[in-house]
């Protein structure tokens, strides 16, 4: 039972951090309860997930405290923890070893890093020399008076490869020959847009394309810039064997750019799913199969939990859940 003196509120970034580290290795640390009153007096947020995943087991120790002890443990028992104090090289030793796919465990361990100052380098596979050395300052046709570029419809994907995973998953600079998807935070896509050589230097077979937010209260002119830098970076690593897939995940009030650049009979795409609103979901899968100009498509639905799976099922789509796999 939830303890009603708990004072520890956790943000929704502990969450994703600690659901990720459950993803990925399960419980390592049993839920404290006190067996003489049933409160819980360490691990809240470790109930919570587990019962908003539906985890049947989660492993529990009991102790036998009084009701004044209890207060004493639940007032002491964190903060105690966090006076210690950060060895800056063990902690880039262990951070440095860690290879995981998962991307929120990636992201906890970036925070980690940032919070505790550590530096923590992308490191670069060894006797691999680098694909690309620049990045060119391209100019490509266009067939809308932004100048948006036109995609190439001979390098579009025609299946997906995997495997399939979220960019900044993964040393950067290694090789992983499968499909890069960008449904990551935003803050991976300035260094992305500045520099996209390291997704050139990857050897990925195809890209889903870089999905630079386009929200429903944005200006026009500003969607208008995310769809240029979307569709140039997809655009030159066509030019050097990347083929692609085309992202629809924008807001539906800038519906006409969506398909701006992007060739008719273009049959390879890919969303991001969320199931509230899977209706968004079936609109893209329509319009898409419109610019296709009918028939079978390549469609692939990211996320959106159990509904979206059963709806990619019905439809005949690609279904991946909002986690990384090798599957």
């Amino acid at each position: 039972m939830a303890n009603p003196k708990n004072w520890r509120i956790h943000p929704s970034e502990q969450q994703e951090g600690l659901q990720g580290i459950l993803d990925e290795v399960g419980f390592v640390q049993g839920v404290i309860v006190n067996q003489t009153t049933g409160f819980v007096v360490d691990g809240h947020m470790r109930v919570s997930l587990a019962l908003r995943t539906e985890q049947s087991k989660i492993p529990v120790t009991y102790v036998d405290l009084t009701p004044e002890e209890e207060d004493t443990i639940l007032s002491t028992f964190d903060p105690i923890g966090a006076m210690a104090v950060t060895d800056r090289v063990k902690l880039k030793e262990i951070l440095d070893s860690v290879e995981t796919e998962n991307e929120r465990v990636n992201k906890i361990m970036s925070d980690i890093a940032k919070r505790e100052r550590v530096e923590v380098p992308e490191p670069q596979a060894e006797d691999e020399e680098p694909l690309v050395y620049r990045v060119p300052d391209a100019v490509w046709g266009a067939d809308n008076e932004y100048g948006i570029p036109m995609l190439d419809i001979n390098m579009q994907a025609d299946h997906l490869e995997a495997p399939f995973i979220g960019w900044g998953t993964k040393a950067r600079k290694n090789r992983m020959t499968g499909t890069y998807h960008f449904y990551v935070s935003d803050d991976r896509f300035e260094q992305v847009w500045r520099d996209p050589i390291n997704i050139a230097n990857s050897a990925c077979y195809a890209i889903v394309e870089p999905n630079f937010s386009i929200y429903t209260d944005m200006p026009k002119a500003v969607a208008l810039w995310q769809m240029f830098r979307k569709r140039w970076i997809t655009r030159w690593l066509q030019s050097i064997g990347v083929k692609a897939i085309v992202d629809l995940n924008i807001a539906h009030r800038h519906d006409d750019l969506r398909f701006i650049g992007v060739p008719e009979g273009w049959k390879s795409y890919c969303t991001r799913a969320y199931s509230e609103r899977l209706d968004e979901t079936v609109k893209e899968y329509e319009q898409a199969v419109k610019h296709a100009g009918g028939g079978t498509i390549l469609f692939v639905c990211y996320g959106g939990g159990k509904k979206a799976e059963e709806l990619a099922r019905e439809k005949g789509w690609i279904w991946y859940p909002d986690q990384q796999t090798d599957k």
